[in-house]
């Protein structure tokens, strides 16, 4: 698609047509919903590094004890 000057979206959107390929549509409700569930992932992301460093950490041994008495390896 360089040579006839289109962009990528375009080109996609051409190359599906011309497949008889429907593309999905994106509404702004979809793209809300995307950066919420983006958001959502960030936050999981950064509460799992807090709680892995807090037990790795001095804080952290009776945590690791109680998961040594239940048979899990920290």
């Amino acid at each position: 698609m360089l040579t006839e000057g289109v962009s990528f979206p375009e080109a996609v959107e051409r190359l599906a047509q011309q497949a008889g390929i429907p593309l999905p549509v994106v509404t702004r409700e979809a793209q809300a919903q995307e950066e919420r569930r983006k958001t959502l992932h960030e936050v999981a992301k950064l509460a799992a590094k807090f709680f892995e460093a807090t037990l790795a950490s001095r804080a952290g041994a009776r945590g690791r004890g109680y998961l040594l008495d239940r048979g899990i390896q920290a």
